[in-house]
């Protein structure tokens, strides 16, 4: 039966230490925007995303929900758009958000301090899914967050690239434990259908990728009714897909981007050198 006492302190760990996880992962995420005030509204996050976040939580407060604004000229077909996660209440909600902060740089450390939280906390889960101990887990969930290339990439320009990350353990989580049995499948269609509608097709791939790893896993256990689920939950995410990128396919015709003309480049922006291999 075990000592009462321990379970009890057992239980009340389960939640305090991801509670201690999303406290320390906030207080962090203040640091670089203390020494530099425009460390998460740069580049991209300055020029597209916080600005058409702050223009559709806007939109959403005056009670419409703008798929098409022919005032934005070329850039109004927002469904086509899909990057900004129109389908998504999760971002949307911080959408409004940002539309009630008048500084778009302190918006952008809040809603970016939001899913750096929310990426810590889904992998603080994952590595509690997989085993490891409450210490492992909150190191891991804490430091995942502040890696180098989600911090200096993701999170100071590419807002859409921690959005779709924030997401992807928590799928993982839940996923499997709604094919184990543990947990209603509602929530895993949930989660799913967040990590889909962020808009980021990344997001999709990284999806794939966990639904084929949990049918790997399931299927070396011989576990059937959990690659069943699995598979289920796998198919039914697909179906969310269209929502948010078929607008932009069938747009893509007329659509038209600066400087790309149809190419597929490579100018080095991204290629990994000597010292990222070091760092990796």
């Amino acid at each position: 039966v075990g000592d009462p006492d321990r379970r009890d302190r057992s239980a009340r760990g389960c939640g305090v230490v991801p509670v201690l996880v999303a406290g320390v992962v906030a207080l962090l995420a203040v640091l670089p925007f203390r020494v530099n005030r425009s460390f998460y509204f740069w580049d991209d996050s300055a020029a597209q995303f916080l600005p058409t976040w702050y223009y559709l939580g806007e939109q959403l407060r005056a009670g419409r929900f703008p798929l098409l604004d022919l005032d934005l000229w070329s850039g109004g077909n927002l469904a086509a758009e899909a990057l900004f996660g129109l389908w998504n209440p999760v971002v949307m909600g911080n959408a409004v958000v940002c539309s009630l902060i008048g500084d778009l740089a302190v918006a952008a450390l809040l809603v970016k301090t939001f899913f750096m939280v929310l990426l810590a906390l889904g992998v603080y889960a994952l590595a509690r899914e997989y085993g490891a101990a409450r210490g492992a887990a909150s190191i891991v969930a804490t430091a995942a967050p502040f890696a180098g290339f989600t911090l200096y990439f993701d999170a100071s320009l590419w807002a859409s690239g921690l959005v779709a990350f924030s997401f992807v353990p928590l799928l993982w989580v839940v996923t499997r434990r709604s094919a184990t049995g543990r947990l209603n499948p509602i929530w895993a269609f949930i989660v799913c259908y967040l990590t889909v509608t962020v808009g980021n097709p990344y997001a999709v791939l990284a999806a794939c990728l966990v639904f084929l790893a949990l049918l790997v896993e399931f299927g070396v256990a011989r576990r059937w009714p959990a690659l069943r689920s699995a598979l289920l939950s796998g198919a039914v995410t697909a179906l969310c897909v269209p929502l948010v990128y078929l607008p932009l396919v069938l747009m893509s015709k007329v659509t038209w981007r600066a400087g790309n003309s149809g190419a597929i480049v490579d100018n080095g922006a991204m290629a990994p050198g000597l010292v990222e291999v070091l760092n990796l």
